[in-house]
Protein backbone atom coordinates (compact mmCIF):
# COMPACT_ATOMS: atom_id res chain seq x y z
CA UNK A 1 0.00 0.00 0.00
CA UNK A 2 0.80 3.48 -1.16
CA UNK A 3 -0.08 6.52 1.10
CA UNK A 4 0.61 10.49 0.82
CA UNK A 5 -1.38 13.78 1.25
CA UNK A 6 1.06 15.18 -1.85
CA UNK A 7 2.24 13.16 -4.74
CA UNK A 8 5.61 12.17 -2.47
CA UNK A 9 4.14 9.38 -0.12
CA UNK A 10 4.20 9.52 3.01
CA UNK A 11 5.01 5.31 3.23
CA UNK A 12 5.64 3.13 -0.02
CA UNK A 13 4.54 -0.54 -0.84
CA UNK A 14 3.66 -0.93 2.94
CA UNK A 15 2.61 -4.35 3.80
CA UNK A 16 1.29 -5.43 7.02
CA UNK A 17 -1.00 -7.81 8.48
CA UNK A 18 -3.40 -7.47 11.97
CA UNK A 19 -3.91 -10.72 13.56
CA UNK A 20 -7.79 -11.15 15.32
CA UNK A 21 -6.92 -12.13 19.40
CA UNK A 22 -4.34 -9.79 19.77
CA UNK A 23 -3.48 -6.37 20.50
CA UNK A 24 -1.40 -4.60 18.05
CA UNK A 25 1.31 -1.83 18.97
CA UNK A 26 1.95 1.02 16.63
CA UNK A 27 5.16 2.62 17.59
CA UNK A 28 7.69 4.92 15.85
CA UNK A 29 8.75 8.61 16.11
CA UNK A 30 6.90 11.64 15.27
CA UNK A 31 6.04 12.17 11.40
CA UNK A 32 6.80 8.55 10.82
CA UNK A 33 3.21 7.90 9.45
CA UNK A 34 1.36 5.78 12.17
CA UNK A 35 -1.99 7.94 12.01
CA UNK A 36 -1.47 7.82 8.57
CA UNK A 37 -1.57 4.13 8.02
CA UNK A 38 -4.79 3.59 10.75
CA UNK A 39 -6.66 6.66 8.66
CA UNK A 40 -5.56 4.94 5.24
CA UNK A 41 -7.07 1.14 6.83
CA UNK A 42 -10.39 2.68 7.52
CA UNK A 43 -10.76 4.89 4.18
CA UNK A 44 -10.00 8.20 5.84
CA UNK A 45 -7.12 9.35 3.24
CA UNK A 46 -7.35 7.85 -0.21
CA UNK A 47 -4.66 5.62 -1.17
CA UNK A 48 -2.38 6.29 -4.05
CA UNK A 49 -2.01 2.21 -4.28
CA UNK A 50 -2.89 -0.96 -2.78
CA UNK A 51 -5.85 -1.84 -0.69
CA UNK A 52 -6.97 -2.97 2.85
CA UNK A 53 -8.92 -6.20 3.58
CA UNK A 54 -10.71 -7.65 6.31
CA UNK A 55 -11.62 -11.22 6.19
CA UNK A 56 -10.78 -11.22 2.85
CA UNK A 57 -13.20 -8.03 1.79
CA UNK A 58 -12.38 -4.51 1.25
CA UNK A 59 -12.56 -2.54 4.36
CA UNK A 60 -14.70 0.08 2.82
CA UNK A 61 -17.31 -2.41 2.25
CA UNK A 62 -17.71 -4.13 5.88
CA UNK A 63 -16.96 -0.77 7.51
CA UNK A 64 -19.65 -1.57 10.56
CA UNK A 65 -17.12 -4.06 11.56
CA UNK A 66 -14.54 -1.48 12.42
CA UNK A 67 -14.62 0.98 15.36
CA UNK A 68 -12.55 3.97 15.62
CA UNK A 69 -11.07 5.79 18.99
CA UNK A 70 -9.24 8.88 17.81
CA UNK A 71 -7.61 11.79 19.55
CA UNK A 72 -9.12 13.64 22.21
CA UNK A 73 -7.05 16.54 20.62
CA UNK A 74 -9.44 16.56 17.84
CA UNK A 75 -12.80 17.01 19.81
CA UNK A 76 -15.45 19.84 20.57
CA UNK A 77 -15.35 19.93 23.89
CA UNK A 78 -17.90 22.64 23.82
CA UNK A 79 -20.77 20.40 21.24
CA UNK A 80 -23.60 20.06 23.79
CA UNK A 81 -23.79 16.32 23.72
CA UNK A 82 -24.00 14.12 27.17
CA UNK A 83 -22.11 11.10 28.27
CA UNK A 84 -24.75 8.80 27.37
CA UNK A 85 -25.52 10.45 24.36
CA UNK A 86 -22.10 9.67 22.94
CA UNK A 87 -21.91 6.45 23.70
CA UNK A 88 -25.18 6.06 21.80
CA UNK A 89 -23.83 6.97 18.59
CA UNK A 90 -22.05 3.97 18.31
CA UNK A 91 -25.02 1.98 17.53
CA UNK A 92 -26.55 4.57 14.74
CA UNK A 93 -23.93 2.10 11.99
CA UNK A 94 -26.39 -0.90 12.56
CA UNK A 95 -29.81 1.12 13.03
CA UNK A 96 -29.30 2.87 9.48
CA UNK A 97 -30.42 6.18 8.42
CA UNK A 98 -33.87 6.91 9.45
CA UNK A 99 -33.96 4.80 12.71
CA UNK A 100 -34.12 5.54 16.07
CA UNK A 101 -32.08 3.42 18.86
CA UNK A 102 -34.79 1.77 20.80
CA UNK A 103 -34.35 0.02 24.19
CA UNK A 104 -32.23 -2.92 23.27
CA UNK A 105 -29.69 0.16 21.93
CA UNK A 106 -30.10 1.95 25.18
CA UNK A 107 -29.75 -0.75 27.64
CA UNK A 108 -26.37 -1.42 25.53
CA UNK A 109 -25.17 2.08 26.28
CA UNK A 110 -26.06 1.62 29.34
CA UNK A 111 -23.96 -1.64 29.71
CA UNK A 112 -21.18 -0.31 28.11
CA UNK A 113 -21.47 2.66 30.90
CA UNK A 114 -21.54 0.01 33.47
CA UNK A 115 -18.11 -1.82 31.90
CA UNK A 116 -16.42 1.55 32.13
CA UNK A 117 -17.17 2.77 35.23
CA UNK A 118 -19.00 5.94 34.15
CA UNK A 119 -22.64 5.28 34.98
CA UNK A 120 -22.74 7.88 37.04
CA UNK A 121 -21.46 10.41 34.50
CA UNK A 122 -24.32 9.58 31.92
CA UNK A 123 -26.00 12.85 32.38
CA UNK A 124 -23.05 15.39 32.19
CA UNK A 125 -21.79 17.63 29.07
CA UNK A 126 -18.22 16.02 27.90
CA UNK A 127 -16.96 19.26 28.30
CA UNK A 128 -17.22 18.35 31.83
CA UNK A 129 -14.93 15.54 31.89
CA UNK A 130 -11.33 14.62 32.81
CA UNK A 131 -8.93 13.49 30.24
CA UNK A 132 -9.74 10.44 31.38
CA UNK A 133 -13.08 10.00 31.78
CA UNK A 134 -14.27 11.54 28.49
CA UNK A 135 -11.17 8.69 27.33
CA UNK A 136 -13.60 6.24 28.61
CA UNK A 137 -16.39 7.19 26.98
CA UNK A 138 -15.09 6.80 23.55
CA UNK A 139 -13.67 3.42 24.81
CA UNK A 140 -17.54 2.56 25.55
CA UNK A 141 -18.47 3.77 22.50
CA UNK A 142 -16.38 1.41 20.47
CA UNK A 143 -17.86 -1.53 23.20
CA UNK A 144 -21.69 -0.57 21.27
CA UNK A 145 -20.67 -0.65 18.27
CA UNK A 146 -19.77 -4.55 18.77
CA UNK A 147 -17.00 -4.01 15.83
CA UNK A 148 -14.16 -6.91 14.98
CA UNK A 149 -12.02 -4.52 14.30
CA UNK A 150 -11.26 -1.57 17.03
CA UNK A 151 -8.53 1.12 16.03
CA UNK A 152 -7.35 3.17 18.96
CA UNK A 153 -5.14 6.74 18.27
CA UNK A 154 -2.79 7.37 21.67
CA UNK A 155 -5.87 6.06 23.76
CA UNK A 156 -3.56 6.78 26.96
CA UNK A 157 -1.88 10.36 26.26
CA UNK A 158 -3.30 12.55 29.00
CA UNK A 159 -5.47 10.05 31.12
CA UNK A 160 -4.67 9.16 35.21
CA UNK A 161 -3.76 5.61 35.69
CA UNK A 162 -7.09 4.29 36.61
CA UNK A 163 -8.70 5.11 33.63
CA UNK A 164 -5.63 3.27 31.65
CA UNK A 165 -5.87 0.32 33.83
CA UNK A 166 -9.70 0.91 32.71
CA UNK A 167 -9.47 0.90 29.02
CA UNK A 168 -6.77 -2.35 29.15
CA UNK A 169 -9.12 -4.51 31.03
CA UNK A 170 -11.26 -3.56 27.83
CA UNK A 171 -9.22 -4.36 25.24
CA UNK A 172 -7.80 -7.89 27.17
CA UNK A 173 -11.75 -8.73 27.47
CA UNK A 174 -11.65 -7.78 23.51
CA UNK A 175 -8.71 -9.50 22.45
CA UNK A 176 -9.97 -13.13 24.40
CA UNK A 177 -13.63 -12.39 22.19
CA UNK A 178 -11.01 -12.96 19.16
CA UNK A 179 -11.47 -8.99 17.90
CA UNK A 180 -8.30 -7.35 16.53
CA UNK A 181 -6.76 -4.57 18.46
CA UNK A 182 -4.63 -1.77 16.96
CA UNK A 183 -3.31 0.89 19.02
CA UNK A 184 -1.14 3.98 18.31
CA UNK A 185 1.31 4.44 21.02
CA UNK A 186 4.15 6.35 22.55
CA UNK A 187 4.88 5.06 26.03
CA UNK A 188 7.78 2.85 25.11
CA UNK A 189 7.85 1.40 28.93
CA UNK A 190 4.54 0.02 28.20
CA UNK A 191 5.13 -2.06 24.86
CA UNK A 192 6.06 -5.57 26.76
CA UNK A 193 3.22 -5.35 29.25
CA UNK A 194 0.34 -4.36 27.08
CA UNK A 195 0.97 -5.73 23.31
CA UNK A 196 1.46 -9.10 21.55
CA UNK A 197 2.26 -8.32 18.57
CA UNK A 198 4.46 -4.71 17.57
CA UNK A 199 4.51 -2.71 14.40
CA UNK A 200 7.37 -0.29 14.44
CA UNK A 201 7.10 2.63 11.90
CA UNK A 202 9.46 4.97 10.66
CA UNK A 203 8.01 6.25 7.28
CA UNK A 204 7.73 2.59 6.63
CA UNK A 205 7.79 -0.53 8.81
CA UNK A 206 10.79 -0.87 10.19
CA UNK A 207 9.49 -4.48 11.97
CA UNK A 208 6.51 -5.63 12.61
CA UNK A 209 5.42 -9.23 14.54
CA UNK A 210 5.87 -10.60 18.05
CA UNK A 211 6.67 -8.28 20.31
CA UNK A 212 9.03 -10.28 22.13
CA UNK A 213 10.90 -11.32 18.35
CA UNK A 214 10.52 -7.11 16.96
CA UNK A 215 10.78 -5.56 20.41
CA UNK A 216 14.65 -5.05 20.03
CA UNK A 217 17.72 -2.69 20.83
CA UNK A 218 18.54 -2.58 16.75
CA UNK A 219 15.21 -1.68 16.17
CA UNK A 220 14.48 0.82 18.28
CA UNK A 221 17.66 2.32 17.39
CA UNK A 222 16.73 2.09 13.21
CA UNK A 223 13.38 3.76 14.21
CA UNK A 224 13.98 6.15 16.67
CA UNK A 225 17.70 6.41 18.24
CA UNK A 226 20.57 4.14 18.62
CA UNK A 227 21.16 6.52 22.13
CA UNK A 228 17.23 5.79 22.85
CA UNK A 229 17.86 2.00 21.94
CA UNK A 230 20.80 1.78 24.04
CA UNK A 231 19.03 3.56 27.10
CA UNK A 232 15.88 1.02 26.82
CA UNK A 233 17.82 -1.94 26.35
CA UNK A 234 21.71 -2.15 27.14
CA UNK A 235 22.65 1.24 28.93
CA UNK A 236 24.26 -0.86 31.83
CA UNK A 237 26.17 2.32 33.00
CA UNK A 238 23.04 4.33 33.59
CA UNK A 239 21.56 1.20 35.51
CA UNK A 240 24.54 0.88 37.29
CA UNK A 241 24.30 4.52 38.36
CA UNK A 242 21.02 4.15 39.14
CA UNK A 243 21.65 1.05 41.47
CA UNK A 244 24.71 3.11 43.49
CA UNK A 245 22.56 5.64 44.15
CA UNK A 246 19.52 3.57 44.97
CA UNK A 247 22.04 1.78 47.27
CA UNK A 248 23.69 4.81 48.86
CA UNK A 249 19.50 6.39 50.01
CA UNK A 250 18.95 2.63 51.35
CA UNK A 251 22.02 2.52 53.52
CA UNK A 252 21.34 6.23 54.59
CA UNK A 253 18.01 4.80 55.95
CA UNK A 254 19.99 2.68 58.81
CA UNK A 255 20.99 5.70 60.64
CA UNK A 256 18.40 6.65 63.42
CA UNK A 257 19.53 10.68 63.53
CA UNK A 258 19.04 10.56 59.51
CA UNK A 259 15.17 8.59 60.31
CA UNK A 260 15.12 11.15 62.54
CA UNK A 261 15.41 14.33 60.43
CA UNK A 262 13.68 13.20 57.64
CA UNK A 263 11.08 12.92 59.47
CA UNK A 264 11.24 16.44 61.39
CA UNK A 265 12.25 18.03 57.92
CA UNK A 266 8.76 16.10 56.89
CA UNK A 267 6.55 17.79 60.28
CA UNK A 268 7.92 20.83 59.54
CA UNK A 269 7.34 20.97 55.68
CA UNK A 270 3.71 19.73 56.59
CA UNK A 271 3.75 22.53 59.39
CA UNK A 272 5.11 25.42 57.35
CA UNK A 273 1.48 24.88 54.59
CA UNK A 274 -0.29 24.56 56.89
CA UNK A 275 0.77 27.40 58.75
CA UNK A 276 1.64 29.62 56.06
CA UNK A 277 -2.01 29.18 54.59
CA UNK A 278 -3.65 30.12 57.28
CA UNK A 279 -1.66 33.27 57.72
CA UNK A 280 -1.70 34.33 54.10
CA UNK A 281 -5.92 33.59 54.25
CA UNK A 282 -5.97 35.85 57.62
CA UNK A 283 -3.99 38.58 55.60
CA UNK A 284 -1.03 38.57 58.20
CA UNK A 285 1.95 37.34 55.83
CA UNK A 286 4.22 40.44 57.39
CA UNK A 287 3.57 39.27 60.97
CA UNK A 288 6.74 37.17 61.25
CA UNK A 289 9.05 40.17 59.65
CA UNK A 290 6.76 42.60 61.90
CA UNK A 291 7.66 40.74 65.27
CA UNK A 292 11.24 40.04 64.10
CA UNK A 293 11.93 43.85 63.72
CA UNK A 294 9.23 44.41 66.56
CA UNK A 295 12.17 43.67 69.16
CA UNK A 296 14.64 45.98 68.15
CA UNK A 297 13.44 48.94 70.77
CA UNK A 298 13.30 45.74 73.75
CA UNK A 299 17.32 45.13 73.08
CA UNK A 300 17.88 48.33 73.23
CA UNK A 301 15.97 49.05 76.48
CA UNK A 302 17.38 46.06 78.19
CA UNK A 303 21.09 47.23 77.23
CA UNK A 304 20.05 50.87 78.60
CA UNK A 305 18.55 48.77 81.77
CA UNK A 306 21.93 46.47 81.65
CA UNK A 307 19.46 43.60 81.59
CA UNK A 308 19.16 40.58 79.70
CA UNK A 309 19.36 41.29 75.95
CA UNK A 310 17.14 38.71 74.97
CA UNK A 311 14.14 39.09 78.17
CA UNK A 312 13.80 42.84 76.32
CA UNK A 313 13.17 41.38 72.97
CA UNK A 314 11.03 39.16 73.86
CA UNK A 315 9.08 41.39 75.85
CA UNK A 316 8.53 43.93 73.48
CA UNK A 317 7.90 40.49 70.58
CA UNK A 318 5.03 39.96 73.31
CA UNK A 319 3.76 43.70 73.50
CA UNK A 320 4.21 45.11 69.35
CA UNK A 321 2.32 41.14 68.95
CA UNK A 322 -1.24 42.10 71.26
CA UNK A 323 -1.10 45.73 70.11
CA UNK A 324 -1.65 44.39 66.19
CA UNK A 325 -4.08 42.42 67.54
CA UNK A 326 -5.59 45.64 69.41
CA UNK A 327 -5.50 47.70 66.21
CA UNK A 328 -7.05 45.45 63.87
CA UNK A 329 -10.04 44.25 66.35
CA UNK A 330 -10.35 48.30 67.40
CA UNK A 331 -9.98 49.58 63.74
CA UNK A 332 -11.23 49.09 60.16
CA UNK A 333 -8.20 48.37 58.95
CA UNK A 334 -7.03 45.34 57.63
CA UNK A 335 -4.68 42.57 58.91
CA UNK A 336 -1.43 43.70 57.06
CA UNK A 337 -1.99 46.81 57.70
CA UNK A 338 -2.12 47.43 61.35
CA UNK A 339 0.76 44.66 61.31
CA UNK A 340 2.78 47.65 58.81
CA UNK A 341 2.10 50.47 61.44
CA UNK A 342 3.08 48.73 64.77
CA UNK A 343 6.01 47.25 62.63
CA UNK A 344 7.25 50.70 61.88
CA UNK A 345 6.22 51.96 65.08
CA UNK A 346 8.23 49.80 66.69
CA UNK A 347 11.19 49.99 64.19
CA UNK A 348 11.51 53.77 64.58
CA UNK A 349 11.37 53.63 68.31
CA UNK A 350 14.54 51.31 68.50
CA UNK A 351 16.80 53.85 66.14
CA UNK A 352 15.55 56.81 68.23
CA UNK A 353 16.45 54.47 71.68
CA UNK A 354 20.26 53.15 70.21
CA UNK A 355 20.69 56.81 69.43
CA UNK A 356 19.92 57.99 72.85
CA UNK A 357 22.09 54.59 74.42
CA UNK A 358 25.79 56.13 73.08
CA UNK A 359 26.89 52.93 72.25
CA UNK A 360 30.06 52.72 70.73
CA UNK A 361 29.38 49.88 68.43
CA UNK A 362 27.81 50.39 64.73
CA UNK A 363 24.41 50.07 64.40
CA UNK A 364 25.17 47.84 61.64
CA UNK A 365 26.92 45.38 64.33
CA UNK A 366 23.32 45.38 66.43
CA UNK A 367 20.52 44.80 63.12
CA UNK A 368 23.05 41.88 61.90
CA UNK A 369 23.60 40.68 66.28
CA UNK A 370 27.41 40.10 65.21
CA UNK A 371 28.30 42.03 68.30
CA UNK A 372 26.40 43.32 71.34
CA UNK A 373 27.30 46.75 72.07
CA UNK A 374 29.58 48.07 75.34
CA UNK A 375 28.35 51.44 77.07
CA UNK A 376 31.71 53.73 77.18
CA UNK A 377 32.97 54.25 80.54
CA UNK A 378 34.04 58.05 81.82
CA UNK A 379 36.92 57.33 84.40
Amino acid sequence: MTVGYTSTPVFEDLSVKFEPGKITGIIGPNGAGKSTLIKSILGLIKKQAGDVKLDGQEVSKVRQKTAYVEQRANLDMSFPINVFDVVLTGTYGRLGLFKSPGAKEKAAASDALEQLKLSEFKKRQIGELSGGQLQRVFVARAVVQEAEVVILDEPFVGIDMKSEADIMRILKLWRDQGKTIIVIHHDLNKVTEYFDDLVIMNHGIVAAGPVADVYTRENIGHAFSADLGNVLFEDKGTLKMFASITEFVSALGQYNFLQSALMASIMVGIMSGLIGSFIILRGMSLMGDAISHSVLPGVAVAYMLGINLMLGATAFGVLAALLIGYVSQHSKLKNDTSIGIVFSAFFALGFILISMAGSSTNLHHILLVTSWPFRTQTC
